[in-house]
């Protein structure tokens, strides 16, 4: 974990104890905020090819052509205030903007 990561002290220990209490559970994060406080949206759906490319490749000015479907892939309508399934979840970005 980077230097620049904090979280209130109580969300570890809420974690560990839902992981007890529900044992089938493979994959656990809790809501990651920018210092902003907007949301990092980190929970995924599995891609397309099309989404792939286009997040790796095509300028920001130019993803906005596929939203609806990058919205879709991070999951952006489920408001990211309840406990859901997901596929996978992407690492987190730091306040500087790089991955961790």
């Amino acid at each position: 974990m980077n230097p620049d990561v904090y979280f209130e002290s109580n969300v570890l220990p809420e974690m560990i104890q839902y992981l007890e209490e529900h044992q089938n559970i493979g994959l656990i994060s809790p809501k990651i905020c920018f210092p902003n406080g907007e949301i990092q949206y980190l929970c995924k759906r599995y891609p397309s090819v099309l989404l792939l490319f286009a997040r790796r490749f095509l300028p920001r000015w130019l993803q906005f052509t596929l939203k609806k479907r990058m919205d879709w892939y991070e999951m952006r309508e489920t408001g990211y205030d309840k406990i859901m399934n997901v596929a996978y979840l992407s690492g987190a970005l730091c306040s500087s903007g790089e991955n961790i």
